[in-house]
Order: structure tokens, then C-alpha cells, then sequence
């Protein structure tokens, strides 16, 4: 999988933040794989 530097970024802060947030919050496009795989991310 080629994905770009920041986005392999957001995915480890979220995976970081599992455990220790109470919310996860994702903002973006209902379109957009990089804001469905965070979300996914957050829900496992």
C-alpha cells in the first residue's frame, strides 16, 4: 500500500490515542478513504 507521509501519520496518532481518549473524533469527507480508514482505525 503507497500512501502518502502525513497520512501514515494520522494513523498512528490515532492508533497511539486508542485506550487513552474517551472520543475520536474525524472530520472529513463521507468520500474519503483516508477519513474512513481513521474512523475504522478509531473503532477497533
Amino acid at each position: 500500500e503507497d500512501i502518502c507521509y502525513a497520512t501514515t501519520n494520522r494513523q498512528e496518532a490515532v492508533k497511539a490515542l486508542i485506550g487513552r481518549a474517551d472520543l475520536l473524533l474525524v472530520l472529513g469527507s463521507q468520500n474519503s478513504s483516508n477519513s474512513r480508514r481513521l474512523m475504522e482505525i478509531g473503532l477497533n
